[in-house]
C-alpha cells in the first residue's frame, strides 16, 4: 500500500525541521547569554580597576597637554618680578639742625663781662631781620621752596650776610676766647652765602651735583638767624 507510506514521511520531515530550528535558536540564545555574562564580568573588572588605581583599565592613554604638566603649571603660577628702580632718598631739612644745640654739651668757660648787654642788642637786630626776610621754612632760601632758585633767595643771602657782619661788629672788641659759638656759626653762614653765589644757584642750574650743593648752602642761609641767635645765647653760658 504505497499511498499511506508517503503521507507518514512528510509529517516526520516537518518535525525534524522544527527540532533543528528550535535547537539552533536555543544554541544562539545560549551564546548570547554567555556573551552578556562575559561583558558584565568585563565591566565589573573595569570598574574595580578604576576604583583601585584611579586610572581607567581600558581606552587609549591621553598625553598631558603642555599647560597641564606640573612644570608648566608651576611656571604659570610664578610671576616674573621686575625690580623697580628705587628712587634716591631726598635730603631732609629739619627746622633746627642738631649742630645749633651742640654748644649745650661743650665745656663751659667764663661769660664775657658785657655778654648780657650784647645779647639785648642782638635780639633787636635778629628779630627785625627775621620779620623782614623770614627764617627757616619761612625764608625764601628754604631748600624745598621754588624761590630758592631765584633772586629772592639771592637777596635773602645778602641780608643774612649783612646780619652776620653786624653781629660780629657787636663783639669786635671781645677777646677771641669769648663768643666762640657765635664766631663759628657766623663763619658757616658766610661760607654758605659765598657757595650760593659762586654756583649761580639763583639761575636754577641744571646739574644735579650743583643743585645739591645749592640746596645745602641755601639751608644754612635759611637758618642764619637761628644760628646767630644760638651763638649769642651760648655766650651767656660761657661759650
Amino acid at each position: 500500500m504505497p499511498a499511506p507510506r508517503t503521507a507518514l514521511t512528510l509529517p516526520t520531515a516537518a518535525v525534524v525541521l522544527a527540532l533543528v530550528l528550535v535547537s539552533g535558536c536555543s544554541s544562539g540564545g545560549g551564546d548570547t547569554s554567555r556573551d552578556a555574562a562575559a561583558l558584565g564580568a568585563s565591566s565589573a573588572d573595569n570598574t574595580t580597576a578604576t576604583a583601585t588605581t584611579g586610572i581607567p583599565a581600558t581606552g587609549a592613554a591621553m598625553p598631558p597637554s603642555a599647560s597641564g604638566t606640573p612644570a608648566a603649571q608651576a611656571s604659570a603660577s610664578r610671576t616674573t618680578a621686575v625690580p623697580s628702580a628705587s628712587p634716591s632718598p631726598s635730603p631732609t631739612w629739619p627746622d633746627l639742625p642738631a649742630e645749633l644745640q651742640a654748644w649745650n654739651t661743650e665745656p663751659k668757660g667764663r661769660m664775657a663781662p658785657d655778654a648780657e648787654s650784647i645779647h639785648l642788642q642782638s635780639r633787636a637786630l635778629i628779630g627785625d631781620m627775621e620779620d623782614m626776610y623770614g627764617s627757616a621754612r619761612g625764608a625764601k632760601c628754604w631748600p624745598e621752596r621754588p624761590t630758592m632758585w631765584t633772586d629772592m633767595c639771592a637777596l635773602g643771602a645778602t641780608k643774612a650776610n649783612e646780619t652776620v657782619q653786624k653781629s660780629l661788629a657787636l663783639i669786635s672788641h671781645e677777646p677771641a676766647a669769648y663768643f666762640t659759638t657765635l664766631r663759628a656759626n657766623a663763619a658757616k653762614i658766610t661760607k654758605a652765602v659765598s657757595t650760593y653765589r659762586t654756583n649761580g644757584c639763583a639761575k636754577d642750574p641744571a646739574s644735579a651735583k650743583t643743585r645739591q650743593t645749592c640746596q645745602n648752602a641755601a639751608y644754612t642761609i635759611a637758618q642764619a638767624y637761628n644760628s646767630l641767635r644760638d651763638g649769642f645765647n651760648a655766650a651767656l653760658n660761657g661759650h
